[in-house]
């Protein structure tokens, strides 16, 4: 008997379901394309409304920074009628009052709108800002935030008052500068110089009306970092800033105007006895600063370290192949032109293989590895460089650590054609890009005796000289120090840019001697044998017996900690170290450094190069990441106070190490004029001495107390108010 084929009825039933399958897509596409179609013009039509706004708040930007009084801009794709200018009154304001509204001032917040379309919300300028908000105006987002800007307790406000009509799709904007010029300073007058209370703020309140209040609420509270109250009904945001948001220097409650030099008000103990002269030696045993005006005042004590870190340093020998670096991968890139030859001994490619092979020799072979490049070019009607990579002889790899095979591949460069530095550049940065160790510092060391041939193509891609630059900033963005030589007749510019570009540095060598030393130059650099090693202190400050805190102004990790409190001589430090602390009348004022023995096996190198002008070696900057102990109170030779107008032939001699700030001429630079040291009011110098691995090592410290005559006056707002009118 004859079973049934089961097959034809599948393929039957197949082609049915393809049919329907088809027939449902055909009248998919018939029912919805149009829509589809529809949405993506949507889309097109929004972008070209947001690529309009965009220029327009670029134009108005123009405006602010008084570079132009009259621009224009093109609405792209779009119907003027469906752009609004929305004025003052109509659109919004920015309300500052200053201590409860003692002082305030008004700021006009007007808006260019763009509706996108039926139920699709809403996008506008305004305060230089780009804003979307919802079809019911229930919610609203910063796409560019608006200029205003909270920073360090003040304010950067620009605003617009906008006036007229878009009835073109080319929009001209003008600007009364007058008017603009004008009202910008009623408005610093209206918020501190009307009443004298407002000179000093103690609360600041702000309040935005707007259409976009969400958006302005969410912005406050990013800038501000205080919480934003709303309310919806009145379309407004509102922050309020206590005097603890405010600059320290505008709190009446805990700062007033001190002159150190006033014996009625402030003194020095010197060896028990007040004195107010503009400078007197100090002992940290038994001297305080002291303010005491009788009237129960409080006043802001701070301690701020100048110059560089205390640089209680000397230079020792650093083991700088063990713990103290990390491994190097190096590759050498060689001019193999043919302006390098010929190769015989007495040419200038024998000189660079020569001084390769001295520096392989050198390198620490359980760590480091190295490659290398030649780069030469040839000339087939329009210039086109070429590079080789030298692959290590005896294998296929272009890295290695063993002394023998680098120099039997030094040994097959050559020096024929053109020169194609950037050609070079880019096989280094491939090789480093996929053959260095991710833990591995990595270095290209660049040596050239000519000049690159240009090849710049009629279709105008770039010259070999840019394409070289760009080559050393994808360096740079990869983290690759470049050492540059020349040698011969080099374009010195290039090569020196290049090092520049990626904090590596540039040399000429003359002559084959002055090629191996540059070498060697190069490795001590990145090996750092001989290091600057700066002992790990502290400075401490007590106001009335309490002990306070330093505080950094900034983040920054990289700064060794003690304890809890920053290493005030660790090489990374760049200023903004600062103790603060209430002191009330009649508060002792005293400070104290204490240093510390650094653990065995603790210290690390640092990025921080300082050269000996007088030997031209480099030698980079060690500090201590652990200490031993808890440190030892210094004992300062000598410590002298010196107040405004003291005599800069008071300072200490100087006697500083050729790597330690110059105090007159570095430290103090920025307080000295005329001969003289110009401090506010209420700020003394303090130059404390002491011994440090057989150098006198300093710790310069500025204190401030209280307030400065000349600050009796805060300017904590920063506006401006600009008037334009669009449309013809």
């Amino acid at each position: 008997m004859r079973v049934p084929d089961d097959r034809a009825a599948s393929e039957v039933v197949g082609y049915v379901l393809l049919v329907a399958v088809a027939t449902i897509g055909i009248m998919t596409i018939l029912l919805l394309g149009g829509s589809l179609v529809d949405d993506l013009e949507g889309q097109i039509s929004d972008e070209g409304a947001d690529i309009s706004l965009g220029s327009a708040n670029q134009r108005l930007g123009a405006l602010s920074s008084a570079r132009v009084n009259s621009t224009r801009f093109e609405l792209r794709s779009k119907n003027p009628s469906d752009m609004r200018v929305y004025s003052n009154a109509s659109s919004g304001h920015i309300l500052l009052e200053v201590n409860g509204g003692t002082c305030s001032a008004r700021l006009p917040l007007s808006a260019i709108e763009y509706e996108r379309g039926t139920n699709r919300g809403f996008v506008g300028l305004q305060a230089g800002g780009q804003f979307t908000r919802s079809p019911d105006g229930e919610s609203s987002a910063v796409v560019e935030p608006p200029s205003f800007t909270a920073d360090n307790g003040t304010f950067d406000i620009t605003t617009y008052d906008v006036r007229g009509s878009i009835d073109d799709s080319t929009v001209r904007i003008r600007e009364n500068a007058t008017l603009s010029r004008n009202r910008s300073r009623t408005v610093v007058r209206q918020l501190a110089r009307d009443d004298p209370s407002c000179n000093r703020p103690d609360n600041v309140t702000i309040t935005v009306r707007s259409r976009y209040y969400q958006a302005w609420g969410s912005h406050l509270r990013d800038e501000t970092g205080r919480p934003v109250t709303t309310d919806a009904t009145n379309r407004t945001v509102q922050v309020v800033l206590s005097q603890s948001w405010l600059p320290a220097r505008a709190n009446d409650s805990a700062n007033q105007v001190v002159d150190l030099s006033d014996g009625s008000m402030a003194s020095v103990t010197s060896n028990g006895a007040p004195t107010s002269a503009d400078s007197y030696t100090y002992s940290t045993t038994t001297d305080n600063l002291q303010v005491d005006k009788g009237a129960g005042n409080n006043y802001t004590a701070i301690a701020l370290p100048l110059g560089n870190g205390t640089q209680a340093s000397s230079i020792q020998q650093v083991d700088g192949e063990t713990v103290y670096r990390r491994p190097l991968d190096i590759v050498f890139v060689i001019d193999e032109s043919g302006s390098m030859g010929p190769l015989g001994s007495g040419s200038k490619a024998y000189a660079a293989k020569q001084a390769a092979k001295n520096f392989v020799d050198e390198v620490n072979t359980s760590s480091d590895r190295v490659a290398f490049i030649g780069f030469n070019g040839t000339v087939y009607g329009d210039f086109e460089g070429r590079s080789t990579y030298h692959r290590i002889e005896g294998s296929n790899r272009f890295f290695t650590n063993n002394t023998a095979h680098a120099d039997a591949t030094i040994d097959t460069y050559r020096a024929s054609g053109g020169t194609a530095i950037d050609d070079g550049l880019d096989k280094a940065n491939t090789l480093q890009d996929f053959g260095s160790r991710p833990e591995a510092q990595k270095v290209v060391i660049l040596l050239s005796d000519g000049k690159n041939s240009d090849k710049t193509t009629a279709d105008g891609d770039p010259n070999d000289d840019q394409l070289t630059l760009d080559r050393a900033k994808r360096a740079d963005e990869n983290n690759v120090t470049i050492f540059t030589v020349g040698f011969g007749n080099p374009d010195e510019s290039l090569l020196r840019d290049v090092a520049d570009e990626t904090g590596g540095r540039y040399r000429f060598a003359d002559n084959a001697t002055e090629l191996n030393d540059i070498f060697q130059n190069i490795l001590s650099n990145i090996t750092s044998v001989n290091a600057i090693v700066h002992r790990p202190t502290t400075a401490q400050l007590s106001v009335g017996g309490r002990r306070i805190t330093p505080e950094l102004g900034y983040a920054n990790p990289d700064i060794n900690r003690i304890n809890g409190s920053y290493d005030v001589n660790d090489p990374r430090y760049r200023g903004g170290f600062e103790f603060s602390a209430s002191a009330a009348d009649g508060n002792l004022i005293n400070v104290t450094a204490v240093s510390y023995d650094c653990k065995p096996g603790a210290y690390e190198l640092t990025d921080v190069f300082v050269t000996n002008g007088t030997t031209n070696k480099p030698y980079r900057r060690v500090r201590c990441t652990d200490v031993d102990g808890n440190g030892t109170a210094v004992a300062p030779d000598e410590a002298q106070v010196f107040l405004d107008g003291a005599n800069v032939s008071d300072l200490p001699e100087d006697d500083e190490a050729w790597y330690q700030s110059d105090l007159v001429n570095d430290t103090l630079a920025p307080y000295i004029s005329g001969g003289k040291l110009e401090l506010d009011t209420n700020e003394a110098v303090i130059v404390f001495e002491y011994s440090s691995g057989g150098e006198t090592s300093r710790i310069v410290l500025l204190y401030q107390i209280g307030l400065d005559e000349a600050q009796s006056v805060v300017e904590i707002f920063d506006v401006r108010e600009i008037h334009v009118t669009v449309g013809d």
